[in-house]
């Protein structure tokens, strides 16, 4: 995957539990400003059951939709590959 390749991750288990969490330049010039996703959930064999999406902004943290990781996913995907 290419966040793995990049280095664009941190995974963090605690118990049952799973935390997440992504950063991108490329997030980040979107957003304008400095931007983190936390995905948090827990493993089911060897699956992400994804509970809650958590973005961090400008210091301002918001819930979002579990759905809205796919595109940005892609975005990032794309520009972090344009970049190289």
């Amino acid at each position: 995957m290419f966040t793995s390749k990049a280095g664009l991750y941190s995974w963090d288990e605690s118990g049952e539990k799973v935390i997440v969490a992504f950063s991108s330049l490329s997030l980040e010039e979107v957003l304008g400003e400095n931007a983190e996703i936390r995905i948090i959930g827990s493993k089911e064999g060897s699956d992400l059951v994804v509970e809650k999406v958590i973005l961090s902004r400008g210091g301002v943290r918001e819930e979002v939709d579990p759905k809205t990781l796919e595109g940005w996913f892609k975005y990032i995907e794309q520009s972090e590959v344009a970049k190289k």
